[in-house]
């Protein structure tokens, strides 16, 4: 068995707003169906902080009020044999 990555698709991820900001996406496969249960991981850009969150049975995640800054993003689901990335 090989395992797929994590990420086939991330629809519309987006950065809104300087004071409480949101990233959100959502994370799916090859056919476009949403995969559940990914960790996502927003690391703030000094890496000096981690917000954490799960997609839902959709596949779609969201953080929320998140401090203005850059930020990479993880998923991260080896329990399920996907691959772990960063965006």
């Amino acid at each position: 068995v090989t395992p797929a990555p994590v990420v086939g698709r991330i629809a519309n991820p987006s950065y809104v707003g300087k004071k409480g900001g949101q990233i959100s996406g959502r994370v799916s496969n090859f056919s476009g169906e949403g995969i559940e249960n990914i960790q996502v991981e927003a690391r703030y850009e000094n890496g000096a902080q981690s917000f954490y969150t799960e997609t839902n049975a959709d596949g779609n995640y969201s953080f929320q009020l998140l401090p203005a800054g850059s930020y990479k993003i993880h998923f991260d689901n080896r329990d399920l044999n996907y691959f772990s990335e960063w965006y």
